[in-house]
């Protein structure tokens, strides 16, 4: 996609735009992608704000720090958005197991998000996760039954039904797009697969890996946020509240992931691969049926994985 498509595209979202999440890794990608076009976009940041002396109003250049729970209606009445784009979540990380907090992050706030988004008409797009299938990884349609196995699972995928019913049943313009193994510039190093593949890879050394067959559906950043766009111009009244698998539809393995690494990083040695695999690296082909999503929403992921790892080391190189 040419970059005058991206910013015609671009410059089609009913405005003002709302970036919930603005300081996480896709959301703050998100960010700068619409404001290199726009002046009219926001994002806001999590702080305490019981700490805070000027309450949510800290605001600089578009960026509000703010506590959603508590702020959410206070923020739109400022912002007056037209369309959000939510990008908040907690768990999805190994050091993120506080448990009530899953619940609270990606259900009550959602709630209360959706509520406001359906008094003042805001078009709401938010970003759910492959994890909702649970164990059922090998291209899973939008319509196939979840199957969660952890809490974040199970919390995402109420999430998804939350969307649903606003969708269906209170005329909200929304959608839940369940994003695969997002990777690229920006990503946090701790506990990433990728980041570690790139960080070690520049060092002429191999990150500790799992066994060679586990499998991602590794979908490059760029390709998501164009997702979230697609979806803002294009989602009609039939598909409002639905889920949409946002993936490569590509299986790859760590064995895969390490040769590449061997070759773009020119790694004298060959990968050595750990056993057993880890509670969460299920067996099977995880990748994503994208069928529904280049049929509605007119959207494929067009960055290949050797494009992407070379652009995201391009980015480390540059920030590390």
């Amino acid at each position: 996609m040419s970059s005058m498509e991206t910013v015609s595209k671009i410059n089609k979202i009913a405005g003002p735009i709302l970036i919930l999440g603005a300081g996480g890794f896709v959301g703050a990608r998100l960010l700068s992608m619409l404001r290199a076009e726009r002046d009219d976009v926001y994002g806001t940041f999590h702080t305490d704000l019981s700490k805070a002396k000027n309450g949510f109003g800290r605001f600089i250049s578009g960026n509000i720090a703010c506590d959603l729970m508590k702020d959410a209606r206070a923020v739109i009445e400022f912002v007056k958005p037209r369309t959000i784009f939510d990008m908040v979540a907690y768990g999805g990380y190994l050091a993120q197991k506080n448990v009530p907090l899953i619940y609270q992050t990606n259900i009550l706030m959602k709630s209360i998000l959706l509520e406001l988004a359906a008094e003042y008409k805001i078009d709401y797009f938010h970003a759910g996760s492959s994890s909702e299938y649970g164990d059922i990884l090998d291209a899973p349609t939008e319509d196939t039954a979840l199957k969660p196995y952890t809490h974040y699972a199970v919390a995402k995928g109420a999430a998804a039904g939350l969307i649903h019913y606003f969708g269906k049943h209170r005329d909200l313009r929304c959608a839940n797009l369940r994003l695969y193994a997002v990777y690229g510039p920006g990503e946090p190093i701790q506990d990433r697969f990728i980041p570690q593949l790139i960080l070690q890879g520049l060092k002429k050394e191999y990150p500790p890996f799992v066994p060679a067959t586990v499998t991602r559906d590794f979908v490059f950043v760029d390709d998501v946020c164009d997702a979230f766009i697609q979806t803002a111009i294009r989602l009609d009244p039939e598909h409002h509240g639905e889920s949409f698998n946002i993936g490569t539809g590509i299986a790859t393995s760590i064995g895969v992931m390490a040769h590449l690494a061997k070759a773009v990083f020119n790694i004298p040695k060959e990968p050595i691969f750990g056993d057993p695999a880890r509670e969460y690296d299920l067996k099977g082909e995880w990748r994503a049926n994208t069928l529904k999503s280049r049929q509605v929403l007119g959207w494929r992921s067009t960055t290949g994985i050797y494009d992407g790892i070379r652009e995201t080391a391009r980015w480390y190189r540059e920030n590390y």
